[in-house]
C-alpha cells in the first residue's frame, strides 16, 4: 500500500493482519506538495504505480520489483490539455474528442495477468471554484482503454545478446501484428528516447516470436541490478508496443527485510522479514545518523516469509553522539554489496560495554 504522503506500507493479507510502514520516506521524487491520489498495483513482473499532481494537472509513473526501491520514468502517466502537453487522450473509435480540464483519481482495472487493462478517472471540464450549484460542471466518472504490456519471456541474457519470446494470446499475433524492425531493447531512459538494442534476428515458434537483439553492451544502457529492461516499438497498425521483461535469476518476489527498533543496550535487534520468500542470510550494521559511524553489527540468518529473528549484536562503538534521535540501519551481502538502509527512531539510552 502507498498513502498519500508516498510512504510504503505493507500487511500480509491487507484484511485481517496489520499494516507495517515499510518506509521512513517518500518514495515520489519532485516537488510533492501537491501529489495526491496515489494507485498501486501488480502483475507478473513488478509493482507500478501512478501519483496524480493536481496543481500540473498531470501524473507520473513508477515501478518496482520489491515495493520498496522505486523508479520514475521520465515524461507524464497522464496530463490534461494545456500549453506544455498539447493534446487530448481522451478519444472515442469515431474520432470524437472529450476535452477536461482535470483528470484526478485514478483506479486501474487488471486483466487475468495483473496488467493494467482500463483506468478509471473523476474528471471536470473547469476549474473546480468555478464548479456552482446548478451548473453542468459537476465532475464525471469516465474509464479509459488501456493498451496492455505485450506477454513476454526472457529466454537469453547475455551482455550483448537478449533472446526474447514474444507470447500469442487472443486478438494478437506477434508474427502478424508487429513491426519488428522498429522495436528496441534496453534501460528504459534509452529505448523511451529511440535507443537501445535493435533485433538481428526472428523465427517463429508455434504463434509465439523468438526475438534476437544484439549490438554493444553499451547499447542497452543495461546495467547490475536492472529486474526488467523494456521492449518498445509498434504494431503493424500504428499503436504502441511494449513490454517490461524480467530478467533470468531474479526473484519476482523477494525477501523484504526490515529492522525493529535496535536495542543496543540489550545489544540485540529484531529483523523482520515482510517478503513473499524466505530470505538469505545477511550482515546487519547499526550507525549513528552519520552513517558513518559504526556502533555494532550481527548476522542476521535466514528468515521464512513475514516471519522474525532475533539477532544478536556485537557492539563496535560505546559512544552513541550526543542528541542522537535516529540510527541507520543497513545490510549487505556476503560480497559486502549494501542491500539497503533504514533510518529507525533511537530511545536515547546508551550501551555498556564490557569495559
Amino acid at each position: 500500500m502507498v498513502d498519500r504522503g508516498g510512504s510504503i506500507w505493507v500487511s500480509r493479507d491487507g484484511l485481517h493482519d496489520s499494516w507495517h510502514q515499510l518506509t521512513d520516506h517518500s518514495v515520489y521524487e519532485g516537488n510533492r506538495r501537491y501529489y495526491e491520489d496515489p494507485v498501486l498495483w501488480r502483475d507478473s513482473v513488478q509493482y507500478h504505480m501512478i501519483v496524480n499532481d493536481w496543481h500540473a494537472r498531470k501524473a507520473y509513473y513508477m515501478r518496482s520489483l520489491d515495493g520498496r526501491k522505486w523508479i520514475t520514468e521520465a515524461g507524464a502517466a497522464y496530463c490534461a490539455d494545456d500549453k506544455q502537453f498539447p493534446h487530448i487522450f481522451s478519444v472515442h473509435k469515431d474520432g470524437t474528442e472529450e476535452w477536461w480540464y482535470k483528470y484526478e483519481r485514478p483506479h486501474i482495472y487488471q486483466d487475468s495477468e495483473g496488467r493494467a487493462a482500463y483506468i478509471n478517472f473523476a474528471v471536470i471540464d473547469c476549474v473546480k471554484k468555478e464548479d456552482k450549484g446548478g451548473d453542468s460542471h459537476s465532475s464525471k466518472n469516465i474509464v479509459l482503454p488501456l493498451q496492455k504490456p505485450l506477454l513476454t519471456e526472457m529466454i537469453k541474457a547475455d551482455g550483448d545478446v537478449y533472446i526474447i519470446r514474444i507470447k500469442s494470446e487472443k486478438g494478437f499475433k506477434p508474427k502478424r501484428d508487429l513491426n519488428v524492425k522498429t522495436l528496441r531493447f534496453g534501460c528504459h531512459s534509452y529505448v523511451n528516447y529511440g535507443k537501445g538494442l535493435k533485433v538481428k534476428k526472428i523465427a517463429a515458434q508455434g504463434n509465439d516470436l523468438i526475438v534476437t537483439f544484439s549490438g554493444k553492451a553499451d547499447d542497452s544502457g543495461i546495467v547490475p541490478g536492472e529486474w526488467a529492461p523494456k521492449l518498445l516499438g509498434q504494431k503493424r497498425n500504428g499503436s504502441v508496443a511494449f513490454s517490461y521483461v524480467r530478467m533470468p535469476q531474479v526473484n519476482a518476489r523477494p525477501e523484504l527485510l526490515s529492522a525493529l527498533c535496535p536495542n543496543l543496550e540489550a545489544r540485540c535487534v529484531t529483523i523482520q522479514n515482510y517478503g513473499q520468500t524466505a530470505s538469505r542470510p545477511v550482515t546487519v550494521r547499526v550507525y549513528a545518523a552519520d552513517k558513518k559511524t559504526l556502533l555494532a553489527e550481527g548476522t542476521v540468518p535466514s528468515i521464512d516469509a513475514y516471519s522474525h529473528a532475533c539477532v544478536s549484536l556485537t557492539l563496535t562503538n560505546d559512544t552513541v553522539p550526543l542528541h542522537t534521535d535516529m540510527l541507520v540501519v543497513r545490510f549487505f551481502n556476503g560480497d559486502n554489496k549494501e542491500l539497503l538502509i533504514e533510518r529507525i527512531p533511537y530511545s536515547g539510552v546508551r550501551p555498556q560495554t564490557d569495559n
